[in-house]
C-alpha cells in the first residue's frame, strides 16, 4: 500500500512539473516573440497589439449578467450546495458567446478567431443572491427565460454567484497565433498548429501571470515527489528505525 500512495505521489508530482512545463513554455514563447505592427503583418507567428472591434456586417451581442454589448462573453453562474455535513459550488451554467471580430492599431486590421483562442481575460462583473440578497428582476428574467433556471428556492433564495467577462470594442488585446491569408484577401489569426493566446492583460503582467504559475507548479511537484518518496521511510515502525 505504501508503494501504491508512492507511485501515486510522484504520478501527481508528474503532472504538476508537465502543466508548470506548458506554462514555462508559454512565457519563453511570449518573450522570443516580437510585437508585429498590424500594417507590416505576414503570414506565419506573430504578435500583435490592438484594439478589438466587431467584423464589418457584424451584429454585436448582449452580455446576460451586465447587459452590456459586447463581441464575446463569458457567463458562469455557480451554486452553493450542501450534501450531508458537507458543502460546496458547482456550476450550474457555463456560457459563452462570441461574434467574428478584428484586431485594429489604427493603421491596418486582422481577422481574430477567439473561438479558437487559450483566452486569458479579466473577469468584469461579479454578483451573489442568498437569504438576504435577491436577484434584480433582468437577472431574474434571464436566468428563466436563456437557462431554465430560477435563483429563488421553495423558500428562501438560492445562494448564488454570478461572474461575467466580457469583451467591448475598444477594448486593447494582446494576441499570440499563427497569421494566414494574404492581405489582398484578409489576414486572420488562429490556432493553427501552434499556441494560440488572446488576453486583455497587457504584455508584462501575462509574463508575469505564467512566470508565477510555473513557479509555483514546480515547487508544488517538488514537494508531492519529497513526501512521495519519504512516505516509505515516514511510515516505517519506530522500532526498526532506530535499531
Amino acid at each position: 500500500m505504501q508503494a501504491l500512495f508512492t507511485l501515486v505521489g510522484l504520478a501527481v508530482a508528474g503532472g504538476l512539473a508537465a502543466v508548470g512545463f506548458t506554462r514555462g513554455a508559454r512565457l519563453r514563447r511570449i518573450l522570443a516573440t516580437p510585437t508585429t505592427s498590424l500594417s507590416e503583418l505576414r503570414p506565419g507567428f506573430r504578435e500583435v497589439k490592438g484594439r478589438v472591434a466587431a467584423a464589418e456586417g457584424t451584429q454585436m451581442l448582449v452580455s446576460p449578467l451586465s447587459g452590456t454589448r459586447c463581441v464575446y462573453y463569458e457567463f458562469k453562474v455557480e451554486e452553493h450546495r450542501h450534501h450531508g455535513n458537507k458543502s460546496r459550488w458547482r456550476t450550474v451554467v457555463k456560457d459563452r458567446g462570441q461574434v467574428p471580430c478584428v484586431l485594429s492599431d489604427g493603421t491596418a486590421e486582422v481577422r481574430v478567431k477567439l473561438k479558437e483562442a487559450e483566452l486569458v481575460l479579466r473577469p468584469d462583473s461579479r454578483m451573489r443572491t442568498g437569504l438576504f440578497q435577491d436577484a434584480p428582476p433582468e437577472l431574474e428574467q434571464t436566468m428563466l427565460e436563456r437557462y431554465g433556471r430560477s435563483t429563488q428556492g421553495l423558500i428562501f433564495n438560492k445562494h448564488m454567484r454570478y461572474t461575467e467577462t466580457v469583451l467591448e470594442e475598444g477594448d486593447a488585446l494582446y494576441a499570440l497565433g499563427t497569421v494566414q491569408g494574404t492581405r489582398a484577401s484578409g489576414l486572420k489569426m488562429e490556432k493553427g498548429t501552434d499556441l494560440f493566446i488572446v488576453s486583455d492583460l497587457p504584455e508584462n503582467e501575462l509574463v508575469g501571470r505564467y512566470r508565477w504559475q510555473a513557479l509555483a507548479l514546480y515547487i508544488a511537484a517538488g514537494v508531492v515527489a519529497v513526501l512521495a518518496a519519504a512516505l516509505p521511510a515516514l511510515s516505517l515502525p519506530t522500532h526498526r528505525r532506530h535499531r
